[in-house]
């Protein structure tokens, strides 16, 4: 199993400039964020679920995480209807007002998730870092935020070492229950920890031994250049947005006129 997002795939959105999908990421994020009424937060979900996650072909990577997915949103919705504030009752101890708030915010997680999923599944690292440059932000950002990316599927990676190595020993991780098996991780915290540790010293001399820094004029193999397709996404992006604030303005001017 790969500890990496990316997949390569041979589609439109695969061949999209990298700034473009980083635009439309952040669009998404804007919508979700400012978006008040359920039924345009599922409509974001549904058009992030069945068009974009299917013509990115990125199934695979939103298949992988459902039971994550599930385990949130399950808390999310159950945390909204425990202490939640409503007062118009619906069933038993449920509040109509704390259902809503707890669909939305399922829905605004949903949409999140999926996007950055889908973002992380059809773009290389290195693409990621020259789209960031090209919008301003300086390398030794763009190379932290490159790096973040790129070390936690490694530290996954190295966890997963540990337990295969601690297994071949003997260490038995899979009887007994719940607090049973949290004792039984213990002897896997400390190798795993001194070998993320080793890791991260190892990339910290390699960044040292190749210059990083030297100079703040860098040049970039990867040429990006935007065409039709990007402008129609670009657009289409800055719609979302603009309308995804109007709305939000316009939900919450009824509400302040309601009081």
């Amino acid at each position: 199993m790969s500890k990496y997002l990316y997949l390569n795939r041979d589609t439109f959105f695969h061949r999209l400039d990298p700034r473009t999908k980083l635009l439309l990421t952040l669009a998404h994020f804007v919508a979700s964020a400012a978006l008040v009424e359920q039924l345009w937060l599922g409509a974001l979900v549904v058009v992030e679920t069945l068009v974009l996650t299917t013509v990115s072909k990125s199934w695979k990577n939103v298949y992988g995480i459902r039971a994550i997915l599930i385990s949130l949103w399950i808390m999310t919705l159950i945390s909204w209807l425990l202490f939640g504030e409503g007062t118009t009752p619906l069933f038993w101890i449920i509040k109509k007002e704390d259902l809503c708030q707890g669909v939305s915010s399922v829905f605004r997680s949903m949409s999140s998730i999926i996007i950055a999923i889908v973002l992380l599944s059809t773009t290389r690292n290195e693409e990621l870092v020259q789209g960031c440059v090209k919008f301003g932000l300086p390398y030794r950002g763009a190379f932290a935020f490159s790096s973040a990316l790129r070390m936690t599927p490694h530290l996954t990676g190295v966890a997963m070492t540990v337990v295969a190595a601690q297994k071949s020993r003997g260490l038995d991780l899979d009887s007994g229950g719940f607090w049973m098996k949290l004792k039984k991780t213990v002897p896997l915290v400390v190798p795993a920890i001194m070998l993320g540790l080793r890791s991260t010293d190892s990339v910290t001399m390699a960044t040292e031994a190749k210059g990083f820094g030297y100079s703040d004029k860098r040049g970039a193999y990867l040429q990006l250049k935007l065409t039709k397709l990007d402008w129609i996404f670009i657009v289409y992006s800055i719609l979302l947005s603009v309308s995804s604030i109007v709305i939000a303005a316009n939900d919450w001017f009824k509400v302040f006129n309601a009081l």
